[in-house]
């Protein structure tokens, strides 16, 4: 199945379609990306609501519609797939993607 991940409503709307359709959901893996190389003088409100929609949204997103799934369960895996990005930004015409790895880095490793 297939959503746009940065859509809230979307996502939930792929989740709820999933456990009908299934016995349910063992394992989430949150690998979408999304970078945008430009000066960030150059970059507009859209370009980081893009960036961040996909590499930040989308994983919050996934989480909270799966999360409560697999604690009633009381089974399942949820793997966020971050970067060395979010930890050094090595890039200076790489901010959203550097802001949003580091957001999912820092919830991964703090949530534990």
């Amino acid at each position: 199945m297939t959503a746009d991940v940065s859509d809230y409503n979307a996502v939930k709307e792929m989740t709820e379609k999933a456990l009908a359709e299934t016995d349910g959901i063992d394992v989430l893996v949150n690998v979408a990306g999304n970078a945008l190389m430009a000066p960030l003088e150059q970059m507009t409100m859209d370009d980081w609501r893009g960036v961040l929609g996909v590499d930040l949204f989308g994983p919050l997103n996934t989480v909270h519609c799966l999360y409560p799934h697999m604690m009633k369960r009381r089974s399942g895996h949820i793997v966020n797939i971050a970067s060395v990005a979010g930890l050094f930004a090595l890039n200076p015409y790489n901010a959203p993607y550097c802001v949003s790895k580091f957001a999912v880095w820092v919830s991964v490793n703090r949530s534990c």
